[in-house]
């Protein structure tokens, strides 16, 4: 039996490269808290892809959350400094 079972993809387009990057780099220095969910972010192109697997559904539930929190957080902050346009 798969040890994850499960499983959550997304794939997020940005309008560059450059905004892309700035999120990657801001979100994947943080671990997850539960320690029951395994995230693999890339960035292709200006798209980032986000998949994330857990045992539990209640863990990867509220780490989707966060995650999409961080992204929006992230750029709502990039574009309140004008630091991309």
């Amino acid at each position: 039996m798969n040890n994850f079972p499960f499983l959550f993809q997304l794939n997020i387009p940005f309008p560059s490269q450059k905004e892309a990057q700035f999120v990657l780099k801001t979100i994947e220095v943080d671990e997850e808290l539960a320690k029951s969910v395994k995230r693999i972010i890339q960035q292709k192109e200006s798209n980032l892809i986000f998949e994330l697997t857990s045992n539990s559904i209640k863990d990867l539930r509220t780490t989707i959350q966060s995650l999409i929190n961080s992204i929006l957080l992230t750029l709502r902050t990039l574009h309140s400094f004008e630091i991309l346009i």
